[in-house]
């Protein structure tokens, strides 16, 4: 497709919203205050001399928000993670009969009070009892010295209210990181759900300079997986970390994740969006076929030619109905001119070709948001209609591509 068309195109459909939004006399959502609902939540931040933004280079990120019917009402409740406040969670009292928009803060009594840096926030029924539970991701940082990850078991209802019991170190996924989110799903095709932490971690010096890479799994930035080992001695699951054993080796400052079967193996696969300079890590599953028994390949460089630069959050999904699933990241371009080149760090070509060579291997990375359309796997020259399920005895999947 032609850049002229490609304008042209993107004017038209911008003139088409335009006026649809013109024609339109009503809008589909109606703004609700904290007063009417009773959520009063507040993520407030206080800086200090030793706690602060540069400090601490996630200070303004933000908690996680996670929704899901935690006492199967039939209702979708709300916890909010909390940075220097506590987490809180919101029962759903909505009643629709009386057009009450109402939400009851059950934080205290249903035992899921915090004082860590929470960041994001998985409901997931993790011990299959048909009870949504609560894994809280955790940021380490200084001034806080408990920042183990926190898993709140849904204990069922107590006077008619849900409470829970937190049992990270007794599931083994108390871990001690710099956890931004966390994502539960069957990576072995086993029936039982694991866990993907994807971590970031301060460096000690402008994540914007060149550095040596680690990409052997020591870096504190390294995300972790934890295989489910199935129900233990207590009659619950038990987590494994199984990290390096599995290929999950690279580091990076990660922010976005996204687990989705991108090359259509019937296997999933796994999406880590990386903030500054670091690249994009894309983990391929290497379901029953591997070669140096890992579970996982990071095929960034073979499956895209570029990517975003400052990385953060990341969804799939088919936007062209193709079937096949699509990746769309976001960037932290400003709007305006002027805005964009006091952003723009200083750039020569010595620099640039440093960047994406070894023993660097960043990806080529434009700080603007990117989608990436899959146009299939690709074996031998040209081939995009490979057989995925029958693939060679002996090598691995092959990786989805995206446009070069």
């Amino acid at each position: 497709m032609s850049r002229i068309y490609v304008f042209w195109y993107g004017v038209f459909l911008g003139l088409s919203l335009l006026t649809a939004c013109q024609q339109s006399a009503t809008t589909r959502f109606e703004a609700i205050s904290s007063s009417q609902t009773g959520v009063t939540f507040a993520n407030t931040l206080t800086q200090t001399d030793k706690l602060n933004a540069f400090t601490f280079t996630n200070f303004y990120n933000g908690g996680g928000v996670g929704v899901g019917d935690v006492n199967n009402d039939g209702k979708p409740d709300i916890f909010f993670g909390g940075n220097q406040v506590s987490s809180r969670l919101y029962l759903n009292r909505i009643d629709s009969t009386t057009n009450s928009w109402k939400f009851e803060d059950i934080t205290e009594s249903a035992g899921v009070s915090t004082n860590r840096w929470c960041t994001g926030i998985s409901m997931v029924d993790l011990n299959g009892d048909g009870w949504l539970d609560i894994y809280v991701s955790v940021a380490k940082h200084p001034g806080m010295p408990q920042s183990a990850n926190l898993l709140f078991i849904n204990q069922g209802l107590k006077n008619g209210k849900p409470f829970f019991k937190e049992m990270a170190a007794e599931y083994g996924l108390a871990d001690d990181s710099y956890t931004s989110q966390t994502a539960f799903f069957d990576y072995d095709l086993d029936g039982d759900l694991d866990a993907y932490l994807l971590n970031t971690a301060p460096d000690l010096q402008n994540p914007n300079i060149l550095r040596q890479t680690y990409n052997d799994g020591s870096y504190p930035s390294t995300g972790k997986l934890y295989r489910n080992e199935g129900v233990g001695a207590q009659g619950h699951p038990v987590f494994t970390n199984i990290s390096k054993q599995a290929g999950i080796v690279y580091e990076g400052l990660g922010l976005g994740l996204a687990i989705s079967d991108l090359n259509k193996d019937g296997y999933p696969d796994i999406y880590c969006s990386n903030d500054f300079i670091s690249s994009d890590i894309l983990y391929l599953n290497n379901g029953k076929q591997t070669t140096n028994g890992a579970a996982f390949t990071n095929v960034i460089r073979q499956a895209t030619a570029h990517t975003s630069l400052y990385g953060m959050g990341v969804d799939v999904a088919d936007f062209n109905n193709d079937g096949l699933p699509d990746i769309f990241q976001l960037d932290m371009l400003p709007e305006e001119n002027a805005r964009q080149k006091k952003m723009l760090a200083g750039q020569d070509y010595d620099r640039k070709e440093l960047s994406i060579a070894a023993p660097y291997h960043y990806q080529m990375q434009y700080m603007r948001n990117s989608l990436q359309l899959n146009l299939g796997v690709e074996r031998g020259a040209g081939s995009r209609e490979a057989d995925i399920n029958n693939p060679t005895p002996g090598t691995l999947p092959p990786a989805p591509s995206f446009p070069k």
